[in-house]
């Protein structure tokens, strides 16, 4: 049987922790260096055996290995992710297709498909995390299918980083 005790605060055991990033993503590692580096001990915990377990089928030097147990913290960040659940739509003649179909989050090694004519469906980050990864290998052919160009944006803007003009 599970406890679902709903316990307060001032109930939990002493060894309660300054912060909890759930989720060991890149999401959960940004939020946890945040906290590390405003002084806040944080710790990270992962659902899955290796840290960054999407990146890791794609990028395999990411490597975790972590023990379970009960953890408490006056503070949890929850960072498991909005796409952690991968989401391929069905379109007509999909199941009449006789190759195989991937979502991105199971890419892999881009080695598996050197010989093979290879279509990437959308022009995403994750589509062109493919591509860029499948521009190193000897495949057949490579195509790029998507409904709009891709937005394109600079690194910089008058010296000012992109990714600093985030609302989040």
């Amino acid at each position: 049987m599970t406890d679902t005790t709903i316990r307060s605060v001032a109930d939990l055991p002493a060894t309660v922790e300054p912060a909890i990033v759930v989720g060991a993503g890149a999401a959960g590692l940004a939020a946890a260096h945040a906290l590390m580096n405003a002084g806040v001990p944080t710790a990270i915990l992962e659902k899955e055996s290796r840290l960054a377990e999407p990146w890791h089928r794609r990028h395999q030097q990411l490597h975790l290995n972590t023990s379970a147990g009960p953890r408490f913290a006056r503070n949890v960040v929850i960072a498991t992710g909005r796409d952690r659940q991968p989401f391929t739509p069905e379109w007509k003649g999909m199941k009449d297709f006789v190759g195989r179909i991937i979502h991105s989050a199971d890419f892999g090694d881009a080695q598996a498909y050197a010989g093979q004519k290879v279509l990437v469906v959308g022009a995403g980050n994750s589509g062109f995390d493919a591509l860029n990864h499948l521009a190193g290998i000897d495949t057949a052919a490579i195509w790029l299918s998507a409904r709009n160009g891709p937005a394109l944006l600079p690194k910089r803007i008058c010296k000012i980083a992109v990714h600093r003009l985030s609302p989040i």
